[in-house]
Parts: C-alpha cells; structure tokens; sequence
C-alpha cells in the first residue's frame, strides 16, 4: 500500500502554503519597513511551516503509528506553536507600536509557554497511549489550547489600543476592532478542534475552513491597512490570487468530499492529484505570468504616464507618451500627449507676450501716469471750484443777512422818524418859548415868564421822551447786527416778537408808504422767558415777516406767488396773525397770512438753500433755510407750515420751554 495518500484536508493545507508563500515574496519584494513587517514574515513562514506538516500528516493519517507520523505530528505542533508566538507580538506593532515591556513579557511567556506544551507533546507522541487515545488525537487538543491563550490575548490588546485611539488618532480604531475580531475567529476556530473535535466527521473539515477564510481575512487586513507603501500591482496579484485560490478550494470541496477511510482516499486520489497539480500550476502562472501580463496592459502604461506627468511637472512641454494598446490607457495617453502639445502652445504664447511685457507695461505706465495727471487737475479744479462756490455761499449768505438787516433798517428808519419828527417840533416851539421867555422877563411879567417857562418844561420831557425812544431803536438795530455768539439768554418771546413784527412792517411802509396791513397780535399773558439766541431768533421772525408781508402785498396787487398771472378779483385787506402758546411743554409760534398761500407743488422745496418764488434780484433763497436751521439745530426746534393757494400759509415754530 502506498504509505502517502492524498485528502481534502491535504488539498486545503497546500492552497494555505501557496497562498501564504505568494504573501512571502510580496513581503519580501517590497522595500517598505515598519516596526511589524519582520513579525509578519515570521508569522506567515511558521504557518507555512505548519501547514506543510498538516499536508504530510493528514497524507500520513492511515500510518498513526509510524515514526514519521509522530514526528510530522511534532513538527505540525511546533509550527503553530511559532505561529501563535510571532502573531501575539502583532497586536503591540500595528499600526504603531505601543505597549513596549508588555510586549517582551508576552513574547517569554509564549515561548516559554510552547517549549512546556513540546515536552509534553513529545513524551505522548512516543508512549503507549490508552484505548482510542492516539497522538493525532492529543495533539489537535493541545493545539486547540495553546491557539486560545494567545489569540485570546491578541484580542484584549487589539481592543485596549482602539480605546486609545479613540480620542488620539480616530483612523486607527477601524484596523485594530478589525483585527480584534480576526483573533475572536481563530478563537472559535480553535474550540471547533475541541467541540466537536478531530474524531467528528465535520470537526477537521469546519476548522480548515474557518482557519482558511480567517487566513485570508488576516493577510487583507494587514495589505488594506499597511503603513508603508505597497505597490498597486502587487496588491492586484494578491487580490486575484487569493480569489483564484478560494475558488479551487470550493471546487476542491465539490469535487472531492473529505474522506476519512483509505478506501475513499484510494478511490479519489487521481483527481486529488490533479488538483494539487492545478493549484500548483495557478500559482506558477500567477507569480509569473499573470506579473507579465498586467506589466504590458496595466504597470507599463500607468509607469509611462507618471513619467510623462514628471516630465512635464519639470518643465518638459515637448514629452509624448507612447499610445499602446488603443483601450482605456491609449486613450489617457492620446488625451495627455494632446494636452502637453497644447500647454506648449500656451506656453509659446506666454512667452511671446513676455517679450513685448516691459514695451506694454511702460505704455501703460506712461497712460497711468497721464490719467493721474488729468485727475491731479481735475482734483485741483474741483478744489478751486468747491473755494469758489463755497464763497459764494457765503457771500449769499452774508447778503441773506444784509438783505434782512435792509429789512430791518428799513422799518428802523421808518419807526425812528417819527420820534425825530417830535424831537424837531417840540425842539422849534422851545426856542420860539426861549425868546417869548426873555421878552417876558424884560418887561417884568412874572405870571407869564412862570407860564412859558411851564410850557417849555413839557416841551422838554417830550423832547426827552422822543429821544429816548429813538435811542431805544438804535440799540435794537445794533444788537440785531452785531455777531451772534449763540449764546442763549432768558428772552422775553412775547416782546421781541411784537418789536421784531413793527420793525417789519415799519420796513414795508418805507418801502410803499400807500401799503396797508392789519397786524394782528394775540401773546399769550405772563409767557415766561425762555433760553433762545436773541439775535438768531429776531432773524427768523423777521424772515417769516417779511415773507408773510411779501405774501399779502402780492395778494394785494392780484398776483400768484412766483407768477405774474393776477388772482381773481375779491374784496380783500391784507391781515397778518402773530400768537405764541404753550402746549405740551414746548411754546409754540404762530405767524399766519391771509396772503398768496404755497403752491402744493413747491412746499417740499421751501426748505431747500437758494430755492426762492421771488424775481430775481428780490431774494437769494437763503431765508427760510437759515430760518430752518435756526430753530431745528441750533435751538432743537421744530418748524412747519400749513397753507392753501390763494387764501392763507401759517408757519408754526415750535421750541423747547428751556426756562432759565
């Protein structure tokens, strides 16, 4: 009989030597380090090792007794043991290091761990063995044990380090809960070798499987998650030939069931042998072929790109990339040599444009410069004009002013010749009394003397009296033409309306002596004083009265504000209205016109500097402006006005009641 036969479990343990020999090579090519990668290798060349034993021994299986088997069997157990060993160090490297002196303890006590269970293994490999006890038996049970102590010691290292990541560095929990479920497989692969054991029909078959895929899962893992770089063809290779593998593994399993008894084993060994043959030759032509094919339709032409890109990244316009194969990779090549051919135009052109660069700069410079100069004098212009506009608005405003102080000398004039008049008279009869006086006395008459010296007695406190009164307005006009200081005083708004509103009128008299107005005026009694700019304040009444007298003497000529067009004819005498009241805590100012009244489609304007309705010479439209800013910002006022065309305008000031 032939002393070595092929099985299922034969089969699986070579697919596991061939796919953990492709990992080897890969390892090994690569020119990556890390702390973990030389623990990785061990890990992969002990599984080989043990994996090549599982091989001869379950070939070996029907010779139980034999010397070889029992050492086969030693040699299985030792692999697995270095297996297990070199994979507990792989939880302390990766993905970094961590937990170094733990470490180092681990590593001495598996060792130390394994050499207790090889002596124990040795000493029931070569002795008598009770009924049904066989070494093949023992060993898959202290196989079973050593496997759970250090996977199960994996499994709580790989956990702690992803509890420590999980705040430091977050993308390194996913690869150690990974692994951690990886190591929680090889546990429960582990305890299919206890429950329901080897001596089970599906006990050897399940842990092969699952020890299989777990294998895979495991290598993945660390090619997914490596922290050196890894070559993208390398990967491929691994993907597909672990792929290709799996899938001789289920036909394997379809084609040839597990077998237990040498009859079955004889009866399938040809297609058992065909089959180790078939993976054998995928490997050799996946380690060897396959590289060559993916070189020349897949490494070749990304290679070619990346140095065209380098090339052109260094300046090298003019590289063109061999097309190839017209698929996707001719059609990247045709797409970047035409995008270098026209970078390399763009390129020219720049280059054309830099050349006339400083000739189109010094043009532009010269145009800056030119437009600065245009603007510096537009700027200077506009600087001159604004000094000129702003002397001339100062110059309207002073004669706004001089127009207003005409006004009012106007009406002093008027108001002052009366009381000059009386001074005249009484001043001729007293020097007529005078010589009476003296002729008198002369002649001894003292009755007569007593009586013209009486006479002249009034003659003179009416003189006094007249005098006074004309010193009294020649203040008034001095005060309203010396300087505002804007500083506010108690005023008595009752009586400098009342002085300010003859004055006007007196104005108007001067003016056309044959003007009649009735002024009508109702204070309010006992107004107490309040804290104004007499000298602002008497301009703006005296602005509101002459426009109001303005208003009713055009009425009075049958004329429309602003227009020569005649009012319709009415029995009319001009009447203006001067009241102040107080109401609500503010005293307010009414002066009211039966005159030409506002046309609606102006009063928004009235308001506005130099805005007038008068003809030109007779106003600068600067009045009613100063008025307003007058009471609005320098004594916090406010102004408004009701009117109606052709019957009446009543402008009412509002002021604070600031009592002193």
């Amino acid at each position: 009989m032939n002393p070595f036969l092929l099985s299922s479990y034969a089969i699986m343990a070579l697919l596991h030597i061939t796919l953990a020999s492709m990992a080897i090579i890969g390892l090994t090519r690569n020119p990556g380090q890390s702390a973990y990668k030389p623990w990785l290798l061990r890990t992969i060349w002990a599984s080989v090792l043990w994996q090549a034993m599982a091989f001869i021994e379950t070939g070996l299986q029907p010779h139980l007794a034999s010397v070889v088997f029992r050492v086969t069997s030693l040699v299985f157990c030792a692999g697995l043991y270095l297996a297990h060993t070199a994979k507990s160090q792989l939880p302390y490297l990766f993905p970094v290091p961590l937990f170094g002196r733990e470490r180092t303890w681990v590593l001495g006590v598996l060792l130390a761990t394994g050499l207790v269970f090889i002596g124990v293994q040795v000493q029931h490999n070569f002795a008598a063995h009770p009924q049904g006890w066989t070494p093949f038996l023992f060993s898959h049970t202290l196989i079973a044990l050593f496997a759970i102590l250090p996977s199960l010691w994996s499994l709580t290292v790989y956990l702690r380090k992803a509890y420590y990541f999980r705040h430091r560095d977050p993308a390194l929990v996913d690869p150690c809960v990974k692994l951690a479920l990886a190591d929680f497989g090889f546990i429960g692969s582990a305890l299919l070798l206890l429950y329901p054991g080897v001596s089970h029909p599906w006990g050897l078959p399940l842990y092969f499987l699952v020890t299989w895929v777990l294998f895979q899962f495991f290598v993945l893992l660390f090619i997914i998650y490596s922290t050196f770089p890894i070559r993208f063809q390398d990967k491929l290779i691994g993907f597909v030939f672990a792929s290709g593998i799996s899938i001789l593994m289920y036909v394997s399993l379809l084609v040839v069931p597990f077998t237990h008894t040498v009859a079955d084993r004889l009866a399938h060994q040809q297609a058992l042998i065909t089959l180790a043959l078939l993976i054998i030759g995928s490997a050799a032509f996946l380690l060897w072929v396959f590289p060559i094919i993916l070189k020349v339709s897949l490494v070749q032409p990304v290679q070619h790109l990346l140095d065209g890109i380098r090339r052109a990244d260094q300046g090298d316009l003019n590289v063109q990339i061999p097309v190839g194969l017209l698929d996707e990779f001719g059609t990247l090549a045709q797409n970047f040599n035409r995008m270098t051919q026209s970078l390399k135009q763009s390129k020219d052109e720049l280059v054309r444009y830099a050349d006339t660069l400083e000739t189109r700069v010094a043009d532009r410079t010269r145009q800056i410069q030119e437009q600065k100069a245009e603007i510096e004098a537009q700027r200077d212009n506009l600087e001159q004009a604004f000094q000129d506009l702003k002397a001339t608005q100062n110059q309207l405003v002073q004669k706004e002013k001089m127009a207003s102080l005409g006004e009012l000398t106007a009406g002093i004039a008027h108001e002052i010749q009366n009381p000059l008049n009386f001074v005249n008279n009484f001043s001729e009869v007293s020097v007529d009394l005078v010589a009476e006086l003296k002729e008198e006395a002369v002649a001894g008459h003292t009755e007569d003397v007593l009586a013209i010296a009486d006479d002249l007695g009034r003659n003179l406190e009416k003189i006094n009296h007249h005098g006074k009164r004309a010193d009294s307005i020649v203040k008034g006009m001095l005060e309203h033409s010396r300087a505002s200081t804007g500083e506010k005083q108690p005023t008595n708004l009752n009586a400098l309306a009342e002085e300010y509103l003859r004055l006007a009128y007196q104005g108007q008299l001067a003016k056309d002596d044959s003007f009649d107005c009735q002024l009508i005026t109702s204070f309010e009694p006992g107004l107490s004083n309040i804290n104004v700019v007499p000298q602002d304040m008497g301009r703006v009444l005296l602005n509101l009265y002459n426009n109001a007298l303005y208003a009713v003497r055009a009425r009075s000529r049958g004329l429309r504000v602003g227009s020569a067009e005649p009012l319709a004819a009415d029995p009319y005498r001009p009447q203006i209205e001067v009241s102040t009241y107080t109401n609500n805590g503010r005293v307010e100012l009414r002066v009211k016109d039966n005159g030409t009244g506002i046309p609606a489609g102006i009063l928004s304007k009235i308001y506005q500097p130099f805005f007038t309705t008068k003809p030109t010479g007779e106003g600068t439209g600067l009045g009613l402006s100063l008025t307003y800013d007058i009471v609005t910002k320098g004594h916090g006022g406010e102004i408004h006005v009701q009117t109606e065309e052709g019957r009446y305008t009543e402008f009412v000031v509002s002021l604070p009641n600031d009592r002193p």
